[in-house]
């Protein structure tokens, strides 16, 4: 090596040293060289932004979206871990993903909450959770994946140490780490994949909508590339949302629902000894459960994904079952001859008893007859006597050994340019022609706001009772919304008769022969067989909305329920159903002080008109799909509660004639006999 020129330096004198012979450019290549092999080692320990998992068939399978276990901490609920484990290894078609905070971790600034009440080390955490958990099923190949690199109670090792606690967990195991917003591709035998973007958590208001952040994560990618839906936790608390956005109008292609699940947790749900909860002043942490149930699509069997979320396993475990049966007796073309056998020897149809005694009528309800100023006291006395009741609270006994379906129709605009009568009635004739079980509640928008100053008003109203009176033991109810309490039907349009005032509301009621609601009452469904006692059947409460009171959201459809379940009930009911907005699906989350069920459940239908309500024509655009349900299942007590709600009319049909097979065949007790 060279050595550098001689230099003075007081009483000391440099002969020299020696220095590589590098150009500035040779170094930077080097340093390029270093840092690019640095970059593929370091995407070799991270994980991966894509996994794919293979199903060696095409049958349904649920996939449990399971986070924050929290070994390691005394707060944890172990029995329950247990039965998770049970119950997975029972079925065959039953896997996991895992959603993070698997291990409580240790860190100092948590002294009392975390550390003090952690008595396993990181390592015996570890430990723990493979031996009774992933020993278990990993080697089953039940595991399908698990977000790493998070912000959370693992992270606090890796922080610490530089250790990467997820891959010490997975080791040994063929279990794919997927990074913190990646991506998990389930493909089934004949080719259908349906995709899920994994977190552990995103920001979001949880307090308020449990996936707030998952549908922002989604919402905010293009179509093309979204994931069929998104799960998430690290919140500890549970929700779940089917939802879709309004059609585009540019493009024909089917609606893509968005499927959102945010998981619940095993640390604070069981003995009260969580002291970081009760610190903060919260209610127990929301428990685990929440599953995504997956039918591959098959050639002819629809064009709408099939993916269906839900609160707890026994929703899960029974979808699954009554899917599964759906799809073995499509595949030996018997699913016709199944449901005349149930017709025959079960139950031809429910019956649908509106009780009075159990009703109750609106206080203060509007009143739809003209002022008495403009008529004479007969003609006056002959309106009020035919104005029909509006009721606060509807109750209904549905006698029947078979699950229900109560199909909310909104949003249709009869008499409107945008009407959407046609699709609404070629969907009826299949739906409820076929199906004596299947319900139907007319709700907001029947009729467009303009046709209260329509000349046709009269016609359009008989076109609608016409309609109605097709499947007259199936429909039950008509609401008097804002379009049909408008002032211009006191009002004469001429002097024709035809041009008469018309008390809308009462017209439609009598035309029907189904009961007036209005906005916030409450529909009350007592299910089960007749021999069953009336007050022990389960009650299913819904309140039923015209608008939203202000609490629109137009990209969060069921946000406004919400807010109303929170803020004005004061008895809050096990379902809330109707609204306004363009968007359309549902939502649950959890809620212990519910006197119903502690899993209540929003529903906002979608537009069968082809626009949805706007301000100005430069706004009108079609709403989101239609066809939304709620299916009750029968039982002789309170404990057989237990609702499935659906996003679009294909579900709707779908899971509905499932759980019908599967109940039927129940009873019968032929379900292991049709089985493929």
């Amino acid at each position: 090596m060279p050595l550098s020129s001689s230099k003075e330096l007081g009483s000391f004198r440099i002969k020299g040293t020696s220095k590589p012979d590098l150009s500035a450019e040779e170094i930077a290549q080097m340093q390029y060289e270093a840092m690019k092999n640095l970059q593929a080692i370091e995407r070799a320990s991270i994980g991966v932004a894509e996994a794919d998992v293979s199903i060696r068939h095409n049958r349904p399978i649920m996939v449990l979206t399971l986070g924050d276990l929290h070994v390691g901490s005394e707060a944890t609920d172990y029995d329950k871990l247990d039965e998770i484990v049970e119950m997975v290894l029972s079925h065959p078609d039953i896997c996991v993903v895992l959603l993070g905070d698997e291990i409580e971790g240790l860190k100092d600034k948590y002294l009392d909450t975390n550390t003090a009440r952690t008595p396993m080390d990181v390592r015996q955490q570890i430990d723990y959770f493979k031996t009774r958990f992933l020993d278990k099923l990993a080697n089953e190949g039940r595991v399908l994946g698990m977000v790493w690199g998070y912000f959370g109670h693992p992270g606090w090792a890796q922080d610490s140490s530089t250790i990467d606690p997820w891959r010490s967990m997975v080791e040994g195991y063929d279990i794919p780490l997927i990074r913190n917003g990646g991506r998990l591709n389930i493909s089934f035998q004949n080719g259908h994949t349906q995709s899920l973007q994994i977190f552990h958590g995103v920001p979001g208001k949880t307090a308020n909508d449990p996936v707030f952040g998952l549908r922002n994560a989604l919402i905010q990618q293009s179509r093309p590339q979204r994931p069929n839906g998104a799960v998430g936790g690290h919140y500890h608390r549970s929700g779940i949302a089917k939802e879709y956005q309004p059609t585009n109008v540019l493009t024909n292609s089917a609606p893509q629902a968005m499927v959102m699940l945010n998981s619940g947790t095993l640390k604070g749900t069981g003995e009260d000894v969580d002291r970081f909860g009760i610190k903060l002043g919260l209610p127990p942490s929301d428990p685990v459960g929440q599953a995504l149930v997956v039918s591959p699509r098959k050639r002819g069997n629809g064009k709408y994904e099939k993916n269906y979320p839900v609160m707890s396993y026994d929703h899960g475990l029974l979808a699954l079952a009554a899917l599964q049966m759906w799809d073995s007796l499509e595949s030996q073309g018997m699913t016709e001859e199944m449901k005349e056998t149930i017709r025959a020897q079960v139950e031809e149809k429910p019956e649908v008893v509106f009780n009075s005694r159990r009703s109750r009528q609106v206080m203060s309800p509007h009143d739809e007859s003209p002022s008495k100023a403009s008529l004479d006291e007969d003609t006056y006395q002959r309106w009020h006597n035919e104005l029909q009741p509006q009721y606060a609270k509807a109750h209904f006994d549905i006698h029947t050994q078979l699950p229900v379906a109560v199909d909310f129709i909104s949003n249709v605009r009869t008499g409107s340019n945008s009407e959407g009568f046609r699709p609404l009635e070629y969907y009826m004739k299949d739906r409820f022609k076929e199906n004596p079980h299947a319900l139907m509640a007319f709700l907001r928008n029947i009729v467009d706001q303009d046709v209260a100053k329509d000349p046709r008003r009269k016609e359009i109203l008989d076109k609608i009772i016409a309609l109605g009176v097709q499947y007259p033991e199936q429909v039950l109810t008509i609401m008097h919304d804002r379009n049909l309490r408008r002032n211009e039907w006191k009002r004469s349009l001429g002097d024709d008769a035809l041009f008469s005032p018309i008390a809308a509301g009462s017209y439609l009621s009598e035309g029907l022969g189904a009961p007036l609601i209005a906005h916030h009452s409450v529909l009350q469904f007592s299910v089960g067989p007749k021999d069953a006692t009336a007050q022990l059947r389960p009650h299913y409460t819904m309140e039923t909305l015209d608008a939203l009171d202000q609490h629109t959201s137009h990209y969060r459809p069921t946000f406004g329920h919400g807010q109303i379940y929170k803020l004005y009930e004061e008895t809050k009911p096990g379902m809330i159903v109707g609204g306004h907005t363009p968007t359309a699906g549902f939502s649950s989350r959890v809620d212990r002080s519910n006197p119903e069920t502690d899993q209540p459940i929003f529903i906002s239908p979608g537009w069968w008109a082809k626009t949805a309500d706007s301000i100005g024509r430069g706004n009108a655009r079609p709403g989101a799909m239609p066809g939304q349900s709620a299916i009750l299942m029968p039982g002789q007590s309170k404990e057989d509660y237990m609702v499935f709600p659906t996003s679009n009319p294909e579900e709707t049909k779908l899971m509905h004639e499932a759980l019908l097979l599967w109940q039927g065949l129940q009873i019968l007790g032929l379900t292991g006999s049709v089985q493929a």
